[in-house]
């Protein structure tokens, strides 16, 4: 009897000694948002260590592009720096991605525990930043025809469109549209998806996705007679250098200006086009 409750209490005691230990780990989490005013060239991202451990060499990872002048503002405590990725995306996966894309983290040096640290990621260079204004330009025609859209499904198919909340999808949409793409947080303890869209702007962004593809043909005339922008153009690091990569949103029209020789045209292997910076964009 004696003996099972010696037994009993150690077990409970080591049970206590390992959540304790475990406790002073530290647990690390980040979210990413838009800043109230929703330009596409720079994002929020805060990384919270709710462990009672300090958190060290914490990185947050970006995919997809890395824009020229892209740079951090941070606390000097914070100890941020930009950290361009060695992985490149497999050419023969995905050949052109692999023309433009490259991936980039922001390395922390340390957040202390039950701390949180912020840093801002952004583009300095003009040409960005024109573009940037540009997209939220074009984000406003898309917001508009996103809302005349829905209009009509629901008018005409109630039953479909009864849990879509096109708030959330138009804003998923404004998200989508970043130049920044967070991905992962990554410490000592593990790693973890960075919080970017929340659970109801992925379901309505889902749900619109479906709405979008099976109506679209009956009510393009939403999408007719709309004003047409020129595409903008943003300046980016590529594998292979510096580069530029042209972007084409959704539901509006957009194209780009480009001049091409004809001799080159005639080449049978054809002609890679870079998409050139508009003087401007009016």
């Amino acid at each position: 009897m004696v003996v099972g409750v010696l037994c009993t209490i150690l077990t409970v005691a080591v049970a206590v000694l390992i959540w304790h230990l475990q406790e002073r780990d530290p647990r690390v989490s980040a979210v990413c948002r838009l800043l109230p005013d929703g330009r596409p060239d720079i994002i929020e991202c805060v990384v919270h260590n709710e462990g009672r451990g300090e958190a060290q060499n914490v990185v947050v990872s970006f995919n997809n592009k890395l824009l020229l002048d892209t740079d951090i503002r941070a606390a000097p405590h914070v100890g941020a720096e930009i950290q361009k990725s060695n992985v490149l995306p497999d050419p023969q996966v995905s050949p052109e991605a692999a023309l433009y894309q490259c991936a980039f983290a922001v390395r922390i040096g340390r957040v202390r525990a039950k701390d949180s640290v912020r840093f801002e990621v952004y583009t300095s260079n003009p040409d960005n930043v024109r573009a940037a204004v540009q997209t939220t330009r074009i984000q406003s025609e898309m917001e508009t025809v996103m809302r005349a859209f829905f209009a009509l499904v629901a008018g005409a198919y109630p039953n479909e469109t009864s849990g879509l909340d096109v708030e959330a999808a138009v804003r998923a949409l404004v998200k989508s549209e970043c130049y920044f793409t967070p991905a992962e947080v990554e410490y000592s303890m593990g790693r973890a998806p960075v919080e970017y869209m929340s659970r109801a702007e992925r379901l309505a962004d889902a749900m619109w996705t479906d709405v979008y593809r099976a109506h679209k043909k009956e009510f393009v005339r939403v999408f007719e007679n709309r004003p047409s922008f020129l595409a903008p153009v943003l300046r980016i690091i590529t594998p292979r250098g510096e580069g530029t990569y042209a972007i084409f949103p959704p539901y509006v029209y957009t194209f780009i200006k480009v001049t091409v020789p004809i001799s080159r045209v005639r080449e049978p292997a054809g002609y890679e086009v870079s998409p050139p910076v508009p003087s401007n964009y009016d």
